[in-house]
């Protein structure tokens, strides 16, 4: 899975490199992934933005490979 921020002068994840794999190991361990997303100060009075953090998942299996592009919307609050 492929992690991107749609804006990341509102916010960055903070993993590297942005991707998520899953094999037969991790998955049968039910291991769970963490990351985070850090919101970004822009010093400019802009009132609180949204942006989306997108989930683009890939693999071999069409099953997985169709599943299509998610989103999780955020919000940036403005502290100026």
């Amino acid at each position: 899975i492929t992690l991107a921020s749609t804006d990341e002068t509102e916010g960055v994840i903070n993993l590297s490199p942005k991707t998520i794999v899953f094999n037969p190991n991790t998955w049968a361990a039910n291991s769970p992934v963490n990351f985070s997303v850090t919101g970004q100060n822009d010093f400019i009075t802009d009132g609180n933005i949204t942006y989306e953090i997108t989930f683009n998942p890939s693999s071999a299996d069409q099953k997985y490979n169709d599943l299509g592009e998610k989103r999780l919307e955020l919000t940036n609050i403005d502290d100026e």
